[in-house]
């Protein structure tokens, strides 16, 4: 008989149950488009090519320092740069980058913007291998400290911006208050790894041309390793090279090393752990589907066991029922893998909205041919998996006892199948609802954190000043000053004040810093994190002073150097002993200037709750100009109201810089927690639907045991037992079905720990109180789903069980 016959005869048994096919269908739909969707992220994180040449050759070169305490990598000074980019031999080459911003004022028809860039070493473009889409790449002699300025554009910048006009190539532009000459547009396939960078200047930097020299770790870099060459071998060549500097040089911190990472690794930042996991997760959920459909089609078989035998009586072929099975289950798993691409379609939707900002590849997430190809071998191997075992088990009927009676007891290798399958359900729904116990912990402790700032109420925006209005540092001060003033009379407001660095904000800086009496100590000095604040910050934004007093009015440009150090700092560099009155030697824009230690106020998470406390310092702003503050306003009201006021000050002020949309403090805080709040959600769905699951698993079991042993329980209570003894029996093989299903279970979730470990907070992963309460989930869940079929039985008169057998 042909496929096609075959598959008529499918669709025909099919559609006599309608609601099993509907069920089934959907079923496997929402477990196939949830797999395809995390796959799409998996394969535009994790595993897509990067749109540069031969990415694999790639890494990213950092300064190791933890032999000086320090966990994370450390950025480049220039030195350093110029050392590995000259005598590095396992390099084809190496290219620097820093943050920088452009500034195009208004045009008329286009208000003022910043346009956030990088300055870039003139090779950047050509050592990833993407060339322009119009015009050049920079030359070498335009990377000279006195060079020509000129730039390169980002696609969507120069569509947005200037039109997408062709001849932009070689035209001026004001940038900055300064003349800057366009030589290039970039692919819009371009995606830079520093994200976020829309234009492009050369570094005109050279070794001499920062004074510090190695003190200056301002720099980022990008290399390509020679064929041949690996991670450890140029590991150690740049870490000798430290090395010999460190003999001339006394700036280089003793133990320093080379830390490169491979370009891709440090692009996909924090996203691989939550991916795997849940990778994982929804292929659990797909398991547990499978071992459910498994148990369905077994059910739905064995009714059928009537009309399997009288085929088989008439010569059909064993083989030929079971490729009707089996082709059954492939037409049910391409049902639902087909409707499963919109679940997918939708479900990518979400995880690009949930990526970090700092995921260069999250543009590639996308339903494409390969999300397409991978649903379809899903839905094969999906059919395959739950259709194969009850296709072949259905087809090897026992002929002469099916003949006499197809409802008698189900077969014992049928009894084990099916106890087999509950017993997987009940330890990946273990696993599913452990992890998903442990993220909503973890979530609750994130969200109790105590951050040591005030956020609600509060905006904050950031300005930068140009260089061509305000030449000085001091002037951009005065502007600053005006606007706080002009911000302080508008109704609704209560304090305003700005900082260098908000907390939750972009960017940060450190002062290096040596203590009175110290001395001077081979390599970079201690750090502080630094922020340069004006009167009234600490009060706008809710942080208490511990000791001494904050940063007031009459820390003026021309009085005694001042600071105010944090909890965090007062522990690591005066353990034991007070810091207030005590001098300092503090590094920074301007030089170094001895400072009095005036207050000590309580460490805050700058970063978010996820992220510790740093020792910080707090400077004035009239003290250490720039050009660059936040400004934070906290209002006495909701803080939505204030926000076009606050933006419409500013923009009298001043109508040539670009003024942002004031930010609510409270969403950034939002946004710290959304990607662990969104797993969280997202793996409790899991877990729920892994319960559920289970439960429909262990009812269609006890149900089904019921319906074949009905004969066995009319026995028992003919001789006299119980219906409580019946009921007793049917909880004794459930309830061992379950504590195998939940050991098995909790030896998965063991197993898995040290990858869900990198997710929480203030928990391990084999936390005991989660496995307990996990554990006493299943067993009630299993013992309710039971009690529905098992009463069934015990109700059931000894004379209808016996007439019915």
């Amino acid at each position: 008989m042909s496929l096609a016959h075959t598959l008529r005869f499918a669709l025909r048994s099919l559609r006599r149950s309608p609601a099993f096919t509907i069920s089934v269908a959907a079923t496997l739909a929402l477990a196939i488009g949830a797999l395809s969707a995390v796959f799409s992220a998996t394969y535009g994180v994790l595993l897509r090519s990067l749109p540069y040449r031969n990415p694999h050759e790639l890494i990213t070169l950092w300064v190791d320092l933890r032999s000086s305490g320090r966990a994370e990598p450390e950025w480049l000074s220039f030195p350093d740069f110029a050392d590995w980019r000259d005598e590095a031999r396992s390099l084809i080459g190496v290219a620097a980058y820093t943050g920088w911003a452009a500034t195009v004022a208004s045009d008329g028809s286009l208000e003022a913007e910043r346009i956030p860039g990088a300055a870039v070493s003139w090779n950047y473009f050509q050592l990833l291998g993407v060339a322009p889409a119009l015009g050049r790449a920079f030359q070498e002699i335009e990377d000279a400290p006195n060079a020509e300025r000129v730039v390169v554009l980002g696609d969507g910048v120069w569509r947005r911006r200037f039109g997408a006009d062709p001849g932009i190539v070689g035209r001026a532009l004001t940038l900055n208050d300064e003349p800057w000459t366009v030589v290039g547009v970039m692919p819009a396939s371009f995606r830079p790894p520093m994200i976020g960078a829309q234009i492009w200047r050369p570094l005109r930097q050279n070794r001499f041309s920062e004074p510090c020299g190695r003190g200056c770790v301002s720099l980022q870099a990008i290399a390509r390793m020679r064929p041949g060459s690996t991670l450890e071998t140029t590991r150690k060549e740049l870490s000798d090279i430290l090395a010999i500097a460190a003999r001339s040089d006394p700036n280089v911190v003793p133990g320093a090393r080379a830390w490169p990472i491979a370009l891709r690794d440090h692009l996909i930042g924090e996203a691989r752990t939550p991916l795997l996991v849940l990778t994982g997760a929804v292929a659990l959920v797909l398991l547990l589907a499978c071992a459910n459909l498994a148990n369905l089609l077994l059910v739905r078989g064995m009714r059928r066991r009537g009309e399997i035998a009288v085929r088989l009586a008439l010569g059909a072929e064993r083989s030929r029922i079971r490729a009707e099975l089996l082709l059954e289950s492939l037409v049910l798993a391409a049902t639902g893998g087909i409707a499963g691409l919109a679940v997918a379609g939708a479900g990518i939707g979400v995880l690009r909205s949930i990526m970090p900002a700092s995921v260069a590849t999250v543009s590639t997430i996308t339903l494409d041919w390969r999300v397409m190809t991978f649903t379809t071998v899903a839905s094969i191997a999906t059919g395959l998996l739950f259709g194969a075992a009850p296709a072949w088990r259905l087809a090897d009927l026992e002929l002469a006892s099916s003949l006499r009676d197809s409802t008698r007891g189900a077969r014992r290798g049928d009894v084990r199948f099916r106890n087999a399958l509950v017993v997987v359900q009940f330890a990946l729904a273990v696993m599913l609802l452990n992890a998903a116990g442990l993220l909503t912990r973890s979530f609750l402790t994130l969200s109790r954190t105590e951050l040591g700032f005030a956020p609600a109420r509060v905006l904050s925006l950031d300005l930068q000043i140009p260089r061509g209005r305000y030449p000085t540092p001091a002037e951009a001060q005065r502007f600053f000053d005006a606007t706080i003033e002009r911000l302080r009379a508008l109704p609704g407001i209560a304090t305003v004040a700005a900082t260098s660095v908000a907390p939750l904000g972009n960017g940060d800086m450190n002062f290096g810093f040596q203590k009175e009496g110290m001395e001077p100590r081979r390599g970079a000095p201690p750090t502080l994190w630094a922020r340069r604040v004006t009167p009234g910050y600490f009060a706008t934004m809710g942080m208490t002073i511990r000791a001494g007093r904050g940063i007031t009015d009459d820390d003026r440009v021309d009085g005694p150097r001042v600071a105010v150090i944090n909890e965090a700092a007062a522990r690591a560099y005066w353990a034991g002993e007070s810091p207030l009155g005590k001098s300092i030697v503090l590094e920074g824009p301007g030089g170094a200037a001895p400072t009095r230690i005036v207050g000590i106020v309580a460490s805050v998470r700058h970063d978010g709750p996820r992220q510790p406390v740093k020792p910080e310092v707090y400077v004035p702003a009239a003290q250490r100009a720039g050009r660059a503050l936040t400004i934070v306003v906290r209002t006495s009201a909701e803080p939505g109201a204030a926000v076009a006021a606050v933006r419409s000050v500013v923009r009298e002020l001043e109508p040539n810089i670009p003024v942002p949309t004031p930010a609510l403090l409270a969403d950034r805080l939002g946004d710290t927690i959304a990607l662990p709040r969104l797993f969280m959600w997202i793996l409790s769905g899991f877990g729920v639907a892994g319960l559920a699951l289970a439960s429909v698993g262990i009812y269609g079991l006890v149900r089904y045991s019921v319906e074949t042993r009905t004969r066995e329980f009319g026995i028992r209570m003919a001789i006299g037992a119980a219906p409580s003894g019946i009921l007793t029996l049917i909880a004794r093989e459930v309830l061992a079905l379950t504590a195998l299903g939940i050991a098995a279970g909790i030896g998965g979730a063991l197993a898995v720990s040290r990858l869900l470990g990198a997710l929480l907070v203030g928990l391990t992963a084999t936390d005991p109180l989660m496995l307990g309460l996990t554990s006493l989930t299943l067993v009630t869940v299993g013992t309710a789903a039971m009690l529905v079929p098992a009463r069934i039985a015990v109700r059931t008169d000894p004379s209808i069980a016996l007439r019915h057998s």
